[in-house]
């Protein structure tokens, strides 16, 4: 079964009066891999890729939680620096080739396949969540950010942040653990 988890990516800045404050989060799914010793690293490689992606494009002062999410998204989908195309690009001839089908006749639509990027936008955390990851984004140092990771909580029913964990201790543990099962 696959670790899923959610990526909470805020915007902090200071206001008038010297207060941090921070936007509603940009909320992204990742179907697997979600556990520390994959997502942690992979989320701090993939916020300095977004920052000098932003930065060659000449827009490294974008440095917010829709922008660098899209970024994160876009970036999710390249393979040695080329964006991925779907396996099957005519959809418009497979559609077709699919509604014209024989009245109860399966056929499968090859575009499906591939393509899809590794982050996904999603409206809320989905409920079989093993982690939550929170990045914060710290407006006033372009590039800049902190990473966080929870286990999901339910509360009335709703999917919330609970149990912070040191997920940079979570990979030395499992390191550790891996060494003596290899002894």
């Amino acid at each position: 079964m696959s670790t899923r988890c959610s990526i909470e990516i805020i915007d902090t800045w200071t206001d008038e009066d010297g207060k941090t404050r921070e936007n509603d989060p940009v909320l992204l799914y990742h179907h697997s891999d979600g556990y520390p010793s994959f997502m942690g690293p992979y989320l701090e490689r993939m916020l300095k890729e977004a920052y000098q992606y932003l930065k060659d494009a000449g827009y490294s002062y974008w440095w917010d939680s829709e922008r660098v999410s899209a970024t994160m998204i876009v970036l999710s989908m390249m393979a040695y620096g080329i964006p991925e195309r779907p396996k099957y690009t005519k959809i418009a001839a497979d559609l077709k080739r699919v509604a014209n089908a024989p009245r109860g006749e399966y056929v499968s639509p090859k575009y499906f396949n591939g393509g899809v990027p590794y982050f996904q936008p999603c409206g809320g955390h989905h409920g079989d969540i093993k982690y939550i990851w929170r990045i914060t984004l710290d407006g006033a140092n372009n590039g800049e950010f902190e990473i966080d990771c929870y286990r999901p909580a339910e509360e009335e029913g709703v999917t919330k942040r609970g149990k912070k964990l040191d997920w940079r201790k979570e990979i030395e543990k499992e390191k550790a653990k891996n060494v003596a099962q290899s002894a």
